[in-house]
C-alpha cells in the first residue's frame, strides 16, 4: 500500500484543531461558572478529557506557562496555518467522497476567529471567543 506523506500531518492537525476548540470551549464554560481554571486543568488532565491541548498547550492564559496563551497568543501555530490545513483536510475528504461535518464545523469556527483579525495569533486564541 502506498502511503501519502501529507496525510499524517493533515490528519494530526484536524485532531489538534478539534481538540483545541473543545478545550477552549470547556475552559470558557468553566470560567463563566466561576471555576478555578488551574483546578479545572488538574481535574481534566487526571480524567478522560486529558489531551495535549489541555495538558501541554492549554488555551486559557496562565494555566501552562510555556503555552502561547501565557504570551498573549504570540508564537505557536497560527490560525492561518490551521485554516490552511483544514482546507487541505476538507479537500482530501471530498476527493475520497467522504463527509466531514466535524472538519466543516472546526473550519467555520477558525475562519470566524481569523475574520476577527486574529489570523496570525496562535490557535489557542479561540479561547477568547464564543464562536
Amino acid at each position: 500500500m502506498r502511503q501519502c506523506p501529507v496525510a499524517f500531518p493533515v490528519c494530526n492537525n484536524l485532531i489538534l484543531a478539534a481538540s483545541m476548540l473543545g478545550v477552549a470551549e470547556a475552559f470558557r464554560l468553566g470560567e463563566a461558572l466561576g471555576v478555578d481554571l488551574k483546578l479545572l486543568n488538574d481535574v481534566v488532565n487526571a480524567s478522560s478529557g486529558r489531551c495535549w491541548s489541555a495538558e501541554q498547550y492549554n488555551p486559557a492564559p496562565g494555566i501552562v506557562a510555556t503555552s502561547p496563551a501565557s504570551r498573549a497568543y504570540s508564537g505557536g501555530f497560527s490560525v492561518d496555518l490551521i485554516v490552511k490545513d483544514l482546507l487541505l483536510c476538507k479537500g482530501a475528504f471530498e476527493a475520497q467522497s467522504l463527509k466531514c461535518p466535524v472538519t466543516d464545523a472546526v473550519l467555520t469556527m477558525f475562519r470566524r476567529v481569523s475574520d476577527k483579525g486574529h489570523r496570525h495569533l496562535d490557535i489557542g486564541c479561540a479561547f477568547l471567543y464564543n464562536t
